[in-house]
């Protein structure tokens, strides 16, 4: 899939993923099932082309960050198209870097990831990848404070006072819940007591696409 997603030739890298039409999307999901045995399922097409999505942008955010210069002229920017991306496809692209409306969600984007207040450390690792780890050192499924803590701290260190604040409150309710108690996944778990109500369409510690109501209804 990630091969795919840096393929001109099937996700064409100057388009937003909303922006590519359902007829490509679909030739996209028979070549997958010609190498993975994939069941006939809406739920997981529909995560595989939000993971492929997710991929191209992924993809356009490093061609952007290693080949594209601002302060050059639209024609210089041009010029320095990297092999991988076809010629054409390149020069739309920086077209559209250079679109009013771009730069002004881009400025927008930029400003909202400096309010954030919480960073992981798992890196490039998925939270499914984490989840399995857990499960395996824990011998049962890890609840979200689990997953919140493994996600967010390392060796005792988190990289924020917003998640170190969070993980102290988090250890505080569970330390007056009886003895025995599951901290089950759900809108009254100790995450959810401390990290507020779930958004719709969050990755809530479980992976890319699953919402609040795919796991507990």
């Amino acid at each position: 899939m990630g091969t795919l997603s840096r393929s001109g030739k099937y996700c064409p890298i100057y388009k937003p993923w909303n922006k590519v039409k359902d007829k490509r999307k679909k030739k996209l999901l028979q070549l997958i099932k010609t190498k993975f045995d994939i069941p006939e399922d809406n739920v997981v097409e529909t995560w595989l082309l939000q993971s492929l999505g997710h991929q191209v942008k992924n993809w356009r955010a490093r061609l952007r960050d290693l080949y594209h210069d601002p302060s050059l002229s639209i024609k210089q920017q041009k010029r320095s198209r990297p092999k991988q991306v076809q010629k054409k496809q390149w020069k739309k692209l920086v077209d559209y870097w250079n679109e009013e409306d771009f730069k002004m969600l881009s400025k927008k984007n930029k400003d909202n990831r400096g309010k954030k207040k919480m960073v992981q450390i798992t890196g490039k690792k998925s939270y499914a990848r984490v989840r399995e780890e857990l499960k395996e050192s824990l011998g049962k499924d890890p609840s979200r404070m689990d997953m919140f803590h493994e996600c967010f701290c390392k060796d005792g260190n988190t990289k924020t006072v917003e998640a170190e604040k969070a993980i102290a409150k988090m250890k505080q309710i569970k330390l007056k819940l009886p003895e025995g108690s599951n901290d089950t996944p759900g809108p009254d778990d100790i995450f959810s007591k401390v990290m507020g109500k779930d958004r719709n369409g969050d990755a809530i510690l479980y992976g890319l696409g699953v919402r609040a109501s795919d796991v507990w209804g």
